[in-house]
């Protein structure tokens, strides 16, 4: 049997620490790490330091496509075409007059990109602040749709006709048509995963903080779901729970409970755009006092009068015209928005994880009742924390809907 042979050591720990390697046809190798980027074309026996953005600048990821490189550090994306290094998107708060070829100066994207991988003929990044691509071998970026996974760190992507992505929150795949991502939690205790993958078998693995998975896809039409099997007494148990309210309802009412639906958001953008047909109301009253005590100038030049109190009153009404064309307020809107659908992501990915996780353990229940009073205990207390979980995120809605001899 054959040992494992050392062939980059580096020098002290950043050096040393190794985060990606690439291979090319040509035999060259390229290793990632947190010193830099260090590439060798004797097969590894030495090694040439590329100072790719500046010395000593970590190297997270590397991919090769076509006739460019694309690499991911701890400042952003790299690009090269043969031409030397460019920078192309900005991942680090840092002052712009360093980076003069920095494409994409969003002060948002500050959070690092966890790798790169290449599907649909496009580039994808996944990255702590969400997922990114490009359509011109890198040399732009733009945000690729965050619904259903705005809040999540997405640690990496795989494709195979549909794109699946590795969160700290489990694993996600985007639906093309209702342009949302949408978890997989069924079968997986875990919501750490680190890394995923698609082999040629049509199996997705997941390496996560609970150890190896794997999850059986439908090629051409995306994951096999449980509800949907040949299987008699499969469709008998699931049969068994077709009065208790389903996992949408659930999430309808998380989200009227929560008040994070998106109708309100068009409410305010409504409310905001109408403002400027209502004009800013001013009242003003003036009292004209300065005749009011007076000397007589008549036959009496010597004597004080009274005379009669005169006040006037006035209304103003002005119209803010620009506001028909731009109103300060969509800026707030759009704030909150992002914020809201941040929010309801959060509550979505928990309803959705305690409502599966409450339907295992049903399903094991039903299955394989535990003999052990002790343990029957257990699961039903489980059971029943799992209830007042989904009760707390929906206003008491599930217990209210649940059959009367629950």
């Amino acid at each position: 049997m054959s040992d494992w042979k050392g062939i980059f050591k580096g020098v002290g720990d950043k050096e040393g620490n190794a985060r990606h390697i690439t291979l090319l046809e040509d035999k060259r190798l390229y290793l990632a790490t947190d010193s830099g980027l260090f590439i060798s074309s004797d097969n590894g026996n030495t090694w040439v330091r590329d100072d790719i953005g500046g010395p000593g600048l970590g190297v997270r990821w590397l991919e090769f496509f076509e006739d460019v490189f694309i690499a991911a550090t701890a400042g952003g994306v790299y690009k090269n075409s043969g031409e030397g290094w460019k920078r192309t998107f900005v991942t680090a708060r840092e002052e712009t007059e360093h980076d003069v070829d920095a494409a994409d100066e969003n002060s948002r994207i500050i959070k690092p990109v966890n790798s790169i991988t290449l599907a649909r003929g496009n580039i994808f990044l996944a990255a702590d602040s969400g997922v990114f691509f490009s359509e011109d071998k890198g040399e732009s970026w733009k945000e690729f749709t965050g619904a259903g996974a705005a809040s999540l760190k997405i640690r990496k992507l795989a494709y195979k006709d549909k794109l699946y992505a590795a969160t700290d929150k489990g694993v996600f795949m985007f639906l093309e048509r209702e342009r949302t991502w949408k978890p997989l939690y069924n079968g997986m205790p875990a919501t750490d995963v680190r890394d995923i993958s698609i082999g040629a078998d049509g199996y997705l693995w997941a390496a996560t903080n609970r150890g190896l998975y794997k999850y059986k896809t439908s090629v051409g039409s995306g994951p096999r779901s449980e509800y949907h099997c040949l299987d008699p007494e499969i469709n008998r148990i699931m049969e068994s729970f077709k009065d208790e309210p389903g996992i949408n309802e659930v999430q309808k009412a998380a989200i009227e409970y929560a008040e994070v639906h998106p109708d309100k958001i068009r409410e305010w953008r409504s409310a905001a755009g109408k403002k400027a047909l209502l004009p800013d109301v001013s009242v003003g009253i003036d009292r004209y006092v300065t005749d009011y005590w007076h000397w007589d100038s008549g036959t009496n030049p010597d004597t004080l009068q009274k005379g009669r109190d005169a006040v006037c009153w006035d209304v103003t009404m002005t119209w803010d015209m620009g506001e028909f064309i731009w109103n300060s307020d969509q800026t707030s809107i759009d704030t909150r928005s992002k914020l809201m659908v941040e929010l309801r992501d959060d509550i979505l990915n928990e309803i959705t994880r305690v409502y599966f996780e409450r339907r295992r353990l049903q399903i094991e229940m039903f299955v394989s009742p535990a003999g052990d009073l002790k343990l029957s205990l257990e699961k039903e207390l489980r059971l029943q924390e799992l209830t007042a979980d989904i009760d707390a995120l929906t206003g008491n809605y599930f217990s209210e809907h649940l059959p009367h001899d629950y």
